[in-house]
């Protein structure tokens, strides 16, 4: 008989996608899944287009509303994923953040089922720094992510990202998105809804890139993506604008440099491609978690960090001039090589698998 491991994570991509890659890993091993989440967060939505049966369960946060309102609805959240786990004979939870974990940890370690919280960017999360000692096993995704957490029941894995079946050639990628075969060509990704002050700076800086012999690929985000957007196309044939890029692994090969912010999941994505980075750190994510991302690709040679305060045309174009040469380049793939962890969602679901309830 299958196990079945309850999934919970959510409130923003950064810990549903984690999340669905570990579910991924699970099922590859012969695991059952159900994802328990927030009735009203974007998991809802995400999780059944990955073909994963989804619950829905209120998940009060203890930071808005009121401490008061906050409790209630973490109780209540946490009776109503007590009934689940119950029906579902949930052997193992794997949870991995956001304040929609919250009540199914809670339930789990109450119902005295196993929870294996995973977190993935180098400073932990409010709810996982909540939920540490109830863990059975927090695995981390950088070294630096244990800090504030029970240090005997961390493991490093790294971030769990899905692992790409095919990858094209970068002269395949790059006709694909209709950019030509043999041209430096710069990626910028600020994220699934974009970055405005990213894109911002980007299209300041459009004709100097062109000058210095870059192509662009830019997913704005889909409310970034309007007429101003295509006029600047129509005019640059080495600009290629889209509000989204549903195959990043294509966007990944095709590109030689990389501007983007720095959500775990990003920073591990770029290191499993090998791609050298112009990063961006988001300068009021919690914790100011993105800035402390950022350090760790920075810190092993294999990115460029500009501090949005910083990031003008100017200094995009100076990082860019820097990043022509090939050599630079090299130097920068194969620091990011290094920081790859390719089997980081595999090495999750055998710890969960390991500890599951017989």
């Amino acid at each position: 008989m299958k196990p079945t491991v309850v999934l919970t994570g959510g409130g923003t991509g950064g810990h549903i996608y984690p999340a669905l890659s570990i579910g991924d890993a699970l099922s590859s091993q012969g695991a059952s899944l159900l994802y328990i989440g927030n009735q009203t967060g974007p998991e809802a939505r995400i999780v059944p287009q990955h073909g994963i049966p989804f619950r829905g369960i209120g998940a009060g946060r203890l930071d808005r509303r009121g401490p008061i309102a906050g409790l209630i609805g973490v109780t209540r959240g946490t009776i109503s994923a007590m009934r689940l786990l119950r029906r579902s004979e949930a052997k193992v939870i794997v949870g991995t953040g956001g304040y929609a974990c919250v009540p199914v940890a809670l339930a789990g370690f109450l119902r005295r089922v196993p929870v294996i919280l995973h977190e993935p960017n180098a400073v932990a999360g409010r709810a996982n720094r909540l939920l540490g000692r109830l863990a059975t096993r927090v695995t981390l995704g950088f070294p630096e992510s244990g800090r504030g957490l029970p240090s005997s029941r961390c493991v490093v894995t790294g971030v769990a990202v899905r692992i790409p079946k095919a990858v094209p050639s970068p002269e395949k990628a790059r006709r694909a998105f209709g950019l030509d075969p043999d041209r430096l060509t710069l990626l910028v990704a600020g994220g699934s809804q974009g970055a405005a002050a990213v894109n911002s700076v980007v299209f300041g800086a459009l004709d100097r890139i062109g000058v210095l012999g870059w192509q662009i690929l830019h997913q704005t985000g889909p409310k970034h993506f309007n007429d101003s957007v295509k006029s600047l196309m129509a005019d640059r044939p080495y600009y290629r604008a889209l509000p989204f890029i549903e195959d990043m692994t294509a966007a990944y090969t095709a590109t030689d440099v990389a501007v983007a912010r720095t959500g775990a999941s990003s920073i591990a994505e770029l290191a499993l491609h090998a791609l050298p980075a112009i990063l961006v750190p988001y300068p009021y994510a919690a914790d100011d978690h993105q800035r402390a991302n950022a350090e760790i690709p920075r810190k092993a040679g294999a990115a460029r960090v500009i501090d949005q305060s910083g990031f003008n045309p100017a200094t995009l174009c100076e990082a860019l001039q820097e990043l022509a040469g090939a050599e630079v380049r090299d130097a920068m793939k194969n620091s990011a090589r290094q920081l790859a962890r390719p089997n980081a969602a595999k090495d999750i679901a055998e710890v969960a698998l390991s500890l599951a309830r017989p």
